[in-house]
């Protein structure tokens, strides 16, 4: 695909291969059975690489991978992370409740009165509503 804007093509075709590591990470969770869904995962993203980790902070990782949460670490990859290059994952199943509106679970999740009965919402979906 060609880019109009060359610096952003790069910038986006890395994240692209940073996303692809973070889902392949996902899948082997998936696999052994320690997470159902993405929406059910809290990764965190390590990396020794200050350019890396400079692109991973400046974009909503938790969006782009679909999890609950997503936590950028600049320093050593520990042992047991799902490694490629200079980035390391490690997933675990989130610890929440599920958010009816996002579906994404967080331990923000709380109750709120409607006039169609009570709904569990995150802080983030609380306040769009």
């Amino acid at each position: 695909m060609a880019w109009s804007n060359k610096e952003i093509g790069i910038k986006w075709e890395r994240i692209k291969d940073i996303r692809k590591t973070i889902t392949e990470a996902i899948e082997i969770s998936r696999n052994e059975k320690i997470v159902g869904s993405s929406l059910e995962c809290e990764i965190t993203v390590y990396t020794p690489n200050r350019t890396i980790y400079d692109l991973m902070t400046s974009i909503d990782v938790a969006e782009l991978t679909i999890v609950s949460k997503a936590t950028i670490t600049y320093g050593q990859i520990p042992s047991g992370a799902y490694t490629q290059k200079d980035i390391g994952i490690t997933v675990m199943k989130a610890t929440g409740t599920k958010c009816e509106r996002c579906w994404k679970i967080s331990p923000e999740v709380t109750a709120l009165e409607t006039k169609y009965g009570k709904v569990a919402l995150c802080k983030r979906c609380r306040e769009i509503i």
